[in-house]
């Protein structure tokens, strides 16, 4: 290797994507795996495709609060019905609750 093959190395370019420094020599950025090398279709594509997850994410946790608090009114109404099933099961057998 000769020194302008070090020097080229050592350049480095800053990612687009996930702003990391990736060496001029680089393909595709090794922390997002943009194409910095790709054509502009490539990068658009990329992008495209990162935003596309990201709103996939924020789907997926709107998605997951809502089974979440769906869960949490089950276990009250469980809870509730228990509670009635209980008073119930008390009154018939005579026995007061105080």
């Amino acid at each position: 290797m000769n020194l302008n093959e070090s020097i080229e190395n050592t350049a480095s370019v800053k990612c687009p994507s996930c702003a990391n420094l990736a060496f001029d020599s680089e393909v595709v950025c090794s922390q997002c795996n943009y194409p910095l090398k790709g054509t502009e279709q490539d990068q658009k594509d990329f992008l495209f495709d990162q935003d596309m997850r990201s709103v996939d994410v924020d789907t997926a946790d709107k998605q997951l609060k809502k089974a979440r608090n769906m869960l949490y009114y089950i276990a009250v109404i469980y809870v509730l019905s228990g509670f009635v099933t209980y008073a119930k099961n008390q009154h018939l057998a005579g026995v007061s609750l105080g």
